[in-house]
């Protein structure tokens, strides 16, 4: 995924995080997929109602028209719902690396994820 260095200057740093505004669930997933150098922002954390119009508000901002939803969390399927509710679109299936290497053989494993279009 290519560097947004507004989302950069603030990852390590709460407070200007905060005041930034910008969705915290978009700055971790962002890191997470930073980490994993994945192609698409990963949404792999649970997603909560609060989260959706930040969220896809900031997808907008810093243009990311794509990304993937790998989480796993039971409510997932209303959180994608919600997400579709708010323009975006579902195109598929493919595949993302996990944020941490295996610590057997140092690999990241994969796992599939939706992949979704911000309109």
């Amino acid at each position: 995924m290519k560097k947004i260095n507004e989302i950069e200057a603030v990852l390590d740093n709460y407070t200007a995080e905060q005041e930034s505004g910008i969705s915290h669930l978009l700055v971790k997933c962002y890191r997470n997929t930073q980490e994993a150098e994945n192609e698409f922002l990963d949404i792999s954390e649970i997603i909560w109602e609060h989260d959706y119009d930040d969220l896809v508000r900031d997808l907008r901002r810093f243009n990311i028209s794509e990304f993937t939803v790998s989480t796993t969390f039971s409510g997932m399927l209303n959180a994608v719902n919600a997400l579709l509710e708010r323009g975006c679109t579902l195109e598929g299936m493919t595949k993302v690396k996990d944020r941490f290497p295996s610590w057997t053989d140092g690999e990241r494993e994969i796992h599939p994820a939706l992949l979704i279009r911000t309109n």
